[in-house]
């Protein structure tokens, strides 16, 4: 394969950024189209108290209400910090006693996702991917998602806006990973749905784990549990035709996602890289 100077590549894109940036208008307007599903959402300060009390005495987390989850938070959900109890419904095979932890705690969790995320970390643990997938588990009891901690961790975006610069035996040693994700998903029979960045951790050590399982589903299956209402698609930058026209679920969805999220990353690092000359 032809190799082009880093200052070349960076002139290519800029002759295609004018088309890239139209076809990424057209992607969120279909996008926006697809998915105009009523979203049903909740304020920190609506979140049951008393659902926050129990939690805290079974995993320490702050039960304060009005205080913002101090690891997270989204439409449906927020993550808050804690420690595995000695007495839990979750088997130790998966937390030690005192192993920090982090618990997802839903808004509202109607059709069960907290029970389905656990069932695809447990399928994708006995697929081999225990390493670069995060461990979950769900308290049935509370209703809420316990997870590994991975404080140590930032997203793919946050570790490489960091950087100064990205070596490319680094950006081989992440590509190979997340390789290694996709034919762990294809093993399981699953499709994550909902590879970008913001999914992706990177620890110290340049180790990868994905995260949020919410929308994965089985091959050609959708949705992802019966009571699911909602799209087939994650994030406008980074979803396939076949996620836009909201077909079954296919692991051509995550190889695109993938393709994506490596060429953002590529670019990244040949922008840090000509930034590094001046």
């Amino acid at each position: 394969m032809l190799e082009l100077r880093p200052f070349v590549r960076l002139a290519l894109l800029g002759l295609l950024l004018p088309a890239a940036s139209a076809y990424a208008q057209t992607v969120r307007a279909a996008v926006r189209t697809a998915s105009a599903v009523p979203a049903v959402t909740m304020t920190l300060s609506a979140k049951p108290a008393e659902l926050l009390s129990l939690v805290r005495t079974r995993y320490g987390i702050n039960p304060d209400p009005n205080v913002i989850a101090d690891l997270g938070e989204g439409d449906h959900a927020e993550v808050r910090r804690g420690a595995f109890p000695k007495t839990s419904p979750i088997s130790r095979a998966l937390f030690s006693p005192g192993e920090p932890v982090a618990v997802k705690i839903p808004y509202l969790d109607p059709g069960g996702m907290m029970a389905h995320e656990a069932d695809v970390s447990r399928r994708l643990a006995a697929a081999g991917g225990s390493e670069i997938f995060v461990r979950a588990a769900h308290d049935a009891e509370l209703g809420v998602l316990v997870m590994e901690s991975l404080e140590r961790y930032k997203t793919l975006d946050e570790w490489a806006e960091g950087r100064r610069a990205i070596a490319p035996r680094t950006l081989e040693r992440i590509a190979s990973q997340l390789k290694r994700g996709l034919a762990v998903l294809e093993a399981a029979g699953l499709v994550h749905s909902d590879l970008k960045p913001e999914n992706i951790l990177i620890g110290p050590r340049g180790r990868i784990k994905i995260v949020d399982f919410g929308i994965s589903a089985d091959r050609s299956g959708y949705p992802p549990y019966p009571e699911y209402h909602g799209w087939r698609g994650g994030h406008h930058d980074f979803v396939s035709a076949n996620q836009l026209s909201n077909g079954p679920a296919a692991y051509e969805d995550d190889r695109h996602a993938v393709r994506a999220v490596l060429r953002r990353l590529r670019y990244r690092a040949a922008t840090a890289a000509s930034r590094a000359r001046k």
